[in-house]
């Protein structure tokens, strides 16, 4: 500034005139050339420069303006700052450069331009004595002075120019600023973005070696990633040997404790699967996971059982990986490994939640901290929470988002484009408001981005070399992690294995824990009561839930998926389930016909008749096996109105189709005749004809009908279901004779000794038990391994009411056949093995042993063949006597006789007479208790059937002994002592109650001197469940001591019960 006191008074004025005329327009040049052409459009300035000329200062005007830059700071606390370029700045790089200065200084910034083509692009800031310059001329000059190469480059934070108003959203979002806020983190321009060769090549015209660098840096960086090929580590066995040595001992080892038996088959499972891992080059994987849960439960860490494919892998079971047997769930190991699927195995392995980290660190010392990681998750912008967030943005009230958001459905994976596809409300917000359409636009764009990162839950990664040289690494807190996900791992071949912490391992190692306290030799494993903790149907309902929240596209495809699977393993309701649902009536037809009614028949009919009338009748015309199969059941369900229709149906069907051949025709009318033969049953010789007739027409097997579904209707009895009338039973069983042979033909051998078991269930009745005995075992070689579940019930029915009145052995106890039923998956086989015990039981009066649907007297829940209901109800009435509920009893006999009377039901009606007369015994009605026991007499006489009778002794006895003990009676009262004599032997002593059937029954096979190897070989057990059973039974009675010792004290308590 001057220092003459009037000189600088003059510059003040001048310079405080162009002040306010820069004020007007925002403009302010140092040089008068400039000040000058903005003079011609300013009022304010031609004063000033008027003034000055005629007072000759014009020379001053260089001093006015420094003199203004003063005074123009001092004014509003406002920074001039010079900016110097190569051409003039246009509107959007000056707010820019105003922008950013004023983030600076902290205040408002006046701008003084300047134009110097010299410096070559960029721009030179100036401002309180500092000097910034960015130009290219400045850059090239280094580049000179110091040799080093020029590189082009762009500052690019988004793809596409049109990115950067998302951009802007982004950083709102990041920042908590809204977009209206001025003084909000931004980029000015939308120069952000990555740009093409062509615009690097415009902007840098002159420096094309720059831009040449920048290519070579680009192909130094590329990066060739090799996919499907594995870099698994490499395991070092502690005893020397090489991997595979190791491996197989472990498994051999391992096989012959997990089963000192070696059942049939077992071995060959075994060797099958080392020989797929061998092949497959899983064998160091395997050793790997063998070795970290092994020191896991070295440490005392709860590790789980195993779940998902890796359970099917006996090789995983004999190694300790598992603890699950897979041969007895009969799980599949190619679920898990194929030889012809190459996919990359996964163990999916549980520790304890607060214990997970011990393990992971035990694997990072083994293997090395770089060749250990755990993987990174991406958690992204869901559809509701882009909404919620670009709202705030936006600045609109929190009542208008939420509106918004609460539109779209709160489900999985949901995205906006289908929310407005099936929410009409949405749509109509869209449309009829400008700002939710711009809100909705806007999310779109941000819906599936990357929101942030963390740690997968189960995820670890174990490389060969450290695990920098396959892919790049990050921190999340302290955790070092991969930059790429799950997914992209396993492309890469690395080996991903799963260490998830649960928390319910914690929360029962916590609760053993407790109970140790008080019972030291508590044990999880080997729980008392055989109890199982099965997590399965928790994570099962999870999975529908999510899978009901797809859109109904998806679940449309993964239904036909799931369809396919479950018919290809023989699941046939689920398969006909699936397909229903899907509308896809010609799969489900398929289905229902490979299941031949076996499975259906478990359905309750009200849901086959609504499925059937949802089914196009011409898709249904044009499956006559199908409509074959469903007359059949239409039988069985009693719906004879819908069974005729159905046959005139398959009638017109196979008229009308010309694609059919004769004989095609021939079978599928032959078959119709077969299944017509129904409407004869229990009318032998009838229902004979009818078979003759199928036979001559057909030149095939009936495919309605297969050997493996049932053939008694729910029935434990064959002769309950034949046996029409008193002094008919000759007759009928000579007619089975003949007439099952044709049956057999054309239904390959369907219900295979049905006439033998008739014929021995009529011998016991009779009470000739050796002869029964011999008839039954006949029946039981006929029927060994056919597969035909409902005739060796049958046989079962018969052998444990037979084991009441004679010593005998039979094949399996009535657990082992439940347990073999229960592989099966087939309801029908269940139901039919609970009435069959409920019955066993009842005889034996432990009512506590009846299953629970006869006990509590729920059979309303279940749906039980027309044909078989009798039997079944009757089975429930000797369950009531049992009970005590007499008055029950009498209270049904009414309606049952009436049922069977219409069904010629003759033995099952002799059975409830017998029924009623015990309860009008058992309540003191001694006057009609005699009725009903002579009716009973009178029917069994011409047949000779005593064991009905004699089942019944313990109630009948009063009215038996008062009558003349002669012939049929006094048969029955020596079959009844004897049998009441051999049911208190049945009881086990007291001190032996707290065992279970299968501890008992251990208990009884080691008094027979059986060592525990026999003892696994009769129950088909391994030798180490029996010794954990020895154990449990000595803990349970509290015995203690040597071996030997302990075995004799047992035995002794045993020997108590007589």
């Amino acid at each position: 500034m001057p220092t003459s006191r009037y000189q600088d008074k003059v510059l003040e004025t001048y310079a405080r005139s162009l002040l306010e005329a820069a004020k007007a327009e925002n403009h302010v040049f140092e040089d008068l050339e400039m000040i000058e052409r903005l003079a011609s459009a300013s009022p304010e300035i031609i004063a000033v420069l008027d003034t000055m000329s005629k007072r000759d200062q014009l020379d001053l005007l260089p001093k006015v303006a420094a003199a203004f830059k003063y005074v123009a700071e001092e004014d509003e606390d406002v920074v001039g700052v010079t900016v110097t370029t190569a051409i003039p700045l246009d509107d959007e790089l000056r707010q820019t450069i105003t922008k950013k200065c004023e983030q600076d200084f902290g205040r408002k910034v006046f701008l003084i331009e300047q134009v110097d083509p010299s410096i070559e692009g960029g721009l030179v800031l100036e401002a309180r004595g500092e000097r910034r310059d960015i130009s290219v001329k400045t850059q090239l000059r280094i580049a000179q002075e110091t040799g080093l190469p020029l590189v082009a480059t762009n500052d690019a934070h988004y793809l596409t120019r049109e990115d950067s108003e998302l951009q802007d959203v982004l950083l709102c979002i990041q920042t908590g600023k809204t977009l209206d806020d001025p003084n909000r983190m931004r980029f000015e321009t939308q120069e952000f973005y990555l740009k093409s060769e062509g615009e690097m090549r415009a902007l840098f015209p002159a420096l094309p070696e720059a831009l040449e660098n920048t290519q070579r840096i680009a192909d130094r960086c590329k990066v060739e990633f090799e996919f499907n090929h594995y870099h698994l580590p490499a395991f070092t066995p502690p005893d020397g040997s090489d991997s595979l040595t190791y491996f197989r001992r472990m498994c051999d080892e391992g096989f012959r404790e997990r089963y000192p038996g070696a059942p049939a088959g077992y071995r060959e499972r075994l060797e099958y699967e080392m020989s797929v891992v061998e092949k497959m080059g899983y064998v160091d994987y395997y050793l790997i996971v063998a070795d970290f849960i092994r020191w896991a439960k070295e440490q005392g860490i709860p590790v789980g059982p195993g779940r998902g494919s890796g359970a099917g892998s006996i090789a995983a079971y004999c190694m300790h990986i598992t603890e699950m047997d897979p041969m007895q769930y009969h799980l599949i190991f190619e679920r898990f490994l194929n030889p012809e699927r190459v996919s990359m195995p996964d163990f999916d392995t549980d520790f304890c939640q607060l214990r997970r980290g011990e393990v992971i660190d035990y694997v990072m010392g083994k293997y090395g901290k770089d060749h250990v990681a755990q993987i990174v998750t991406f958690g992204t912008m869901a559809a509701r929470a882009a909404i919620r967030d670009v709202g705030r943005v936006m600045n609109l009230t929190y009542a208008e988002t939420d509106a918004v958001a609460k539109q779209i459905p709160a489900t999985p994976h949901m995205t906006l484009d289908e929310a407005l596809r099936i929410s009409p409300q949405l749509r109509t917000m869209v449309e009829s408001d400008e700002r939710i359409k711009k809100l909705v636009d806007t999310a779109r764009g941000l819906e599936g981005m990357p929101r942030n990162t963390s740690t997968h839950a189960a995820g670890v990664v174990i490389t060969a070399n450290p695990v920098s040289d396959y892919v790049p690494l990050a921190r999340n807190d302290e955790t070092i992690v991969t930059q790429f996900t799950m997914t992209t791992i396993e492309e890469l071949g690395l080996l991903k294995m799963d260490f998830l912490g649960l928390r319910n391992l914690t929360i029962l190692d916590d609760a053993a824990r407790a109970i140790r306290r008080r019972e030291p030799d508590f044990d999880l494993k080997r729980l008392p009561d055989g109890a199982t903790y099965r997590f399965h149907h928790m994570m099962k309902e999870c999975a529908l839930h999510t899978f009901l929240s797809m859109p109904k596209e998806r679940q449309t495809v993964y239904r036909g998926r799931l369809g396919i699977w479950y018919e290809d393993h023989r699941l046939y309701l689920h398969a006909m389930t699936e397909y229903r649902q899907n509308g896809d009536y010609d799969a489900m037809l398929r289905t229902l016909q490979k299941d031949a009614g076996i499975l259906l028949s478990s359905l309750h009919p009200k849901a086959v008749l609504a499925a059937l009338d949802e089914c196009p009748a011409a898709v249904l015309a044009s499956h006559p096996l199908a409509i074959l199969v469903l007359m059949r059941s239409m039988f069985n369900w009693r719906n004879i109105p819908k069974m005729l229709e159905l046959k005139e149906l398959l009638l017109t069907a196979i008229s009308e189709n010309t694609a059919l051949s004769a004989q095609e025709k021939g079978d599928l009318r032959g078959e119709c005749d077969l299944i017509m033969s129904f409407l004869c049953y229990n009318d032998i010789s009838a229902m004979s004809r009818l078979h003759r007739s199928a036979s001559a027409q057909m030149s095939r097997k009936a495919i309605s009908i297969q050997s493996g579904g049932g053939w008694t209707f729910g029935s434990p009895s064959v002769l309950m279901m034949f046996y029409r009338a008193p002094g008919e039973l000759q007759s009928e069983l000579a007619e089975m004779d003949e007439c099952m042979p044709h049956y057999y033909k054309i239904t390959g051998n369907h219900g295979q000794g049905a006439e033998t078991i008739m014929r021995a269930e009529a011998a016991f009745l009779q009470g000739r038990l050796t002869d029964a005995h011999i008839e039954l075992e006949s029946a039981c070689a006929r029927i060994q391994d056919n597969g035909q579940a409902n005739m060796a019930l049958c046989c079962d029915f018969l052998a444990w009411r037979l084991s009441l009145f004679a010593e005998m052995k039979y094949h399996c106890t009535l657990a082992e056949r439940h347990a073999e039923l229960l592989r099966q998956h087939n309801a029908s086989w269940l139901n039919l093995w609970n009435a069959i015990a409920a019955y066993y039981y009842a005889l034996l009066g432990k009512t506590d042993k009846i299953p629970e649907v006869f006990r509590a007297h729920r059979l309303s829940t279940v749906h039980t063949l027309a044909p078989g209901k009798p039997m079944i109800e009757m089975i429930e009435n000797q369950v009531g006597l049992a009970q005590g509920d007499y008055a029950r009893v009498i209270g049904r006999s009414e309606r049952l006789l009436a049922v069977c009377e219409g069904m010629h039901y003759a033995l099952v009606a002799m059975h409830i007479r017998i029924q009623t007369a015990a309860a009008y015994e058992m309540l003191g009605k001694h006057a009609e208790a005699q009725a009903q026991l002579d009716q009973a007499l009178t029917d069994a006489e011409p047949d000779g059937f005593v064991i009905p009778f004699a089942e019944n002794y313990r109630y009948l006895k009063p009215l038996l002994t008062e009558r003349l003990q002669t012939g049929m009676v006094a048969q029955i009262i020596e079959l009844g002592e004897a049998a009441e004599q051999r049911k208190a032997g049945f009881d086990r002593p007291e001190a032996l109650s707290a065992l279970t059937e299968r501890e008992y029954e251990i208990v009884r096979l080691m008094a027979q001197r059986l060592n525990n190897r026999e003892i696994a070989e009769k129950l088909y057990l391994s030798e180490g469940s029996i010794r954990q059973y020895v154990n449990q039974i000595y803990t349970k009675l509290q015995i203690a001591g040597e071996p030997r010792a302990k075995r004799k004290l047992l035995l002794d308590l045993l020997a108590d019960k007589n």
